[in-house]
């Protein structure tokens, strides 16, 4: 995510990690139905994982 906005010149808030969570929860406890597969489990894992590197 850093990486993209760096290349398009897009500034990217204080906070706006913290509000991306909070947006992913709202959606999961408006019981959006989705299916929580290993490959998307895996992607989410690895997404957060390098935010908070």
């Amino acid at each position: 995510m850093l990486a993209f906005a760096q290349a398009h010149q897009i500034t990217l808030e204080p906070g706006w990690k913290v509000e991306a969570a909070r947006r992913v929860k709202q959606r999961v406890l408006e019981g959006k139905k989705f299916e929580l597969t290993d490959k998307y489990l895996l992607s989410w894992t690895g997404l957060f994982e390098r935010w908070n590197a």
